[in-house]
């Protein structure tokens, strides 16, 4: 199935869905609906056909059991952060008289981080890098989940300057007690983050968002970061203090 569906509807799990348009991100379709009420979700599909789906299917059938309904819904207590996730198992669509496979996920209003990267002040990417940090740490110590996917087109702006880390489903780890189970939409992204232990995701998390701030810092500086974050008891922790010190001196 073609990544650009031409239709008016969605069918998820026997609901109608308007679609609003049509978003292309990479290889995948995306779909911004909106249902009776005028509630707004995104959609993404994946085709039907390919090795991938499958891997699509297991990877957030696995996700949607371990989150759903959980309060990773809710508020963290003592912010204004709130952690969206998956509203629908990873289903088969019905659009335009065609099928697909896709999942259902809540619509933040407003900017990817990736879009106001080059323009946004770097006191407020630091700060950004913070609420990201206490999400993680949130997430990792009450579910023992690990998100392995941080990038700015994953991390959302809202209207009121609220940071949202989102698709949480697209690539991430579970600690069982003795190992990481890695799971990741996609095959290549899988195989990097094999046989991590806990901390070893935590620094590679530390990683992902000291890679956001590069470009502002040098390499010198981010590498500095990362030596610390690999040699922290806590690297989260180690890297949330770190970029604090930062913030006092922009």
């Amino acid at each position: 199935m073609e990544n650009k569906i031409v239709c008016s509807h969605v069918y998820l799990s026997g609901v109608e869905y308007n679609k609003i348009h049509n978003i292309k991100t990479g290889d995948r379709g995306v779909m911004i609906l909106e249902d009776g009420e005028r509630r707004r979700y995104v959609l993404k599909l994946v085709k039907n056909t390919s090795r991938e789906a499958e891997l699509w299917r297991e990877t957030y059938s696995r996700s949607y059991q371990k989150l759903h309904g959980s309060s990773l819904r809710d508020s963290i207590a003592g912010t204004n952060i709130r952690i969206p996730c998956a509203l629908a198992e990873f289903n088969n669509i019905i659009c335009g008289g065609g099928s697909a496979y896709g999942i259902l996920f809540e619509h933040i209003e407003g900017n990817s981080l990736e879009t106001v990267l080059q323009s946004i002040m770097t006191r407020d990417l630091l700060a950004i890098c913070q609420s990201v940090i206490v999400i993680l740490q949130y997430v990792n110590r009450n579910f023992k989940y690990y998100h392995m996917d941080i990038s700015p087109d994953n991390i959302i702006i809202d209207h009121d300057g609220n940071a949202w880390l989102i698709d949480f489903e697209g690539a991430y780890a579970i600690n069982t007690g003795s190992r990481m189970a890695v799971y990741s939409s996609t095959a290549s992204h899988r195989g990097a983050f094999g046989n991590m232990s806990a901390p070893e995701c935590e620094v590679q998390q530390c990683r992902m968002i000291i890679d956001l701030l590069e470009n502002r810092l040098g390499t010198h500086e981010a590498a500095e970061l990362i030596a610390r974050c690999e040699s922290a008891e806590d690297p989260l922790e180690q890297l949330y203090s770190c970029i604090h010190t930062l913030i006092g001196s922009f």
